[in-house]
């Protein structure tokens, strides 16, 4: 979700989304939600343990995969007409279409190279390996990439501060804090 956020310029070229693309966020959400509550009570519940080893040697797998690839086109396409609209942005988008596509793709690849070439009885635990491997390597390279600490050689045009006090100023006086923000706090007497 994060990813497809950062891919519609979300918090770097925009602070907010257009309705139709939230209820598009909403809905590919809940469709993956729902998809994950099925697959899990189907795995608890119906998988035959003598067939099925791991999740992906499943139809209900074969969605995980499904879902992770419509997941990667609409990143490459948000990425595409980002980079249209915000083309100061393109070493950035760049960056994150090729680090993240790799992460998108590797779970497929890594899912069809098990199928054929490792024994069904060491496939689960390959696999999760290599999950998990690729998922530290992914929050790793998104970390550092994310940790500079000025913020005007920072990639991100919008700032946090900007979003949280909605152009606000400070005050060192107390009440001229409250006055600023919309909810305030008078002690009863």
């Amino acid at each position: 979700m994060l990813l497809l956020l950062l891919s519609k310029g979300y918090s770097i070229t925009r602070a907010r989304l257009k309705p139709k693309t939230i209820s598009k966020f909403t809905s590919f959400m809940v469709m993956s939600t729902i998809a994950y509550i099925v697959i899990f009570y189907h795995e608890q519940y119906a998988f035959d343990p003598g067939e099925v080893l791991y999740i992906y040697e499943s139809l209900f797998g074969y969605l995980l995969v499904g879902l992770r690839l419509l997941a990667w086109s609409w990143f490459s396409y948000a990425i595409v007409f980002t980079l249209i609209h915000y083309p100061q942005k393109s070493a950035f988008f760049a960056k994150l279409f090729l680090v993240y596509s790799i992460w998108f793709i590797s779970a497929p690849i890594v899912i069809m190279v098990a199928t054929f070439v490792i024994p069904k009885y060491m496939r689960e635990k390959i696999i999760n390996a290599v999950e998990l491997v690729i998922a530290f390597w992914a929050h790793l390279i998104f970390f550092v990439s994310f940790l500079q600490q000025n913020s005007s050689s920072s990639v991100i045009g919008v700032t946090l501060a900007k979003k949280l006090l909605f152009n606000h100023s400070f005050s060192h006086d107390l009440r001229e804090q409250t006055k600023t923000f919309p909810f305030t706090y008078e002690p009863h007497r």
